[in-house]
């Protein structure tokens, strides 16, 4: 299988951040058994594919839960130097924007790009012309 010849080990814990069908079945089919596929949205991999071994969970978190984050939100919201300093050091860096033509109308566009997978590393932001 061709994830052997990218990775060293077994992969225990799988983040699928863009979580779509496809990105899904991908993910949990090479997981290994026993691990946890993590995703960001919710699960759409058919029942008839998954393993009693394998888990499935969805990424959820706010500032005040669980009770580990209110460290790090005290600093990132109550801090505003805090912030910046992160942002100097390169230890938070935000998406490459991409702004989309035509205003409202360039979210059909933005759509095509995701559907296509012509969008990777880039935020898209829909801005109203001038």
């Amino acid at each position: 299988m061709w994830v052997e010849k990218i990775t060293k080990g077994s992969l225990d814990v799988i983040y699928d951040a863009v979580s779509l069908p496809d990105t899904q079945l991908a993910a949990y089919e090479v997981l290994s058994p026993g691990g946890i596929l993590v995703l960001a949205s919710y699960d759409v991999i058919p029942e008839e594919r998954k393993d009693s071994g394998k888990r499935v969970v969805r990424a959820w978190g706010q500032p005040n839960y669980p009770s580990e984050n209110r460290v790090v939100a005290a600093k990132l919201y109550g801090d505003s130097e805090q912030l910046t300093s992160w942002l100097k050091e390169g230890a938070i860096k935000p998406n490459r924007v991409v702004v989309l033509p035509n205003g409202l109308e360039g979210i059909l566009e933005g759509l095509e790009r995701l559907r296509d997978d012509r969008v990777s590393g880039v935020k898209l932001v829909a801005q109203e012309p001038a």
